[in-house]
């Protein structure tokens, strides 16, 4: 065979076989998928994280400074904290006493006997016209009225284990329904609310 011929034929040989090579190779490739990730491996962990939930906030409200819901009524005791006991044990409207000047005009007074028993383990001062006052069903406060030379029994040191007894006397006016207030972190306890008069309140849920 002459070589011009020869070298022809190794040419077209050697074309065709890269055409099918070529051939082959984009089949291959046109076969298999992507592996590009459609979202980065740290952004799946962001995605897929919980939210936190927020802390509770803690509460700052002291319990002494807020008044029971429900009055305490006439004979019952009121245990508080910090060993105090107040009990109102009668209730006696109108009241009138030797030395007290006539009420003011619609007024009348209204006496109110009390026992007081301090269990805590410190001595403490009470001064009655301080910590305890009326109020009325028109929210108005009436303050204690003295009674001349007689003391209320309730003032002075209370050391542990000590019980007083006496009276408190106000000047309220005529046909308000009344309740008594006691400033209790004035003395170590808690606010509270005795019903005066009427002397019951009626139940509640």
């Amino acid at each position: 065979m002459p070589i011009d011929a020869t070298r022809r034929r190794a040419g077209l040989l050697l074309a065709a076989g890269t055409a099918i090579a070529v051939l082959l190779a984009g089949c291959g490739s046109s076969h298999h998928p992507s592996t590009s990730p459609t979202t980065t491996p740290s952004a799946a962990r962001t995605n897929s994280t919980p939210a936190t939930p927020n802390a509770a906030t803690p509460t700052t409200v002291d319990a002494n400074q807020q008044y029971n819901p429900i009055p305490f009524n006439v004979g019952e005791v009121a245990g508080l904290p910090n060993g105090w006991s107040v009990e109102v044990a009668k209730v006696t409207r109108p009241f009138v006493a030797p030395g007290l000047p006539a009420p003011p005009t619609g007024q009348q007074y209204v006496g109110v006997n009390m026992k007081m028993v301090n269990l805590g383990l410190a001595t403490v001062t009470v001064n009655a016209a301080k910590i305890f006052a009326i109020e009325d069903n028109a929210n108005a406060q009436h303050a204690v009225v003295p009674v001349p030379g007689r003391p209320s029994g309730l003032d002075g040191d209370f050391v542990s284990g000590e019980i007083h007894t006496g009276q408190l006397v106000f000047a309220v006016p005529v046909g308000r329904q009344l309740r008594m207030l006691l400033d209790g972190p004035a003395i170590g306890t808690q606010r509270t609310v005795f019903q005066i008069d009427p002397p019951k309140t009626p139940p509640r849920d």
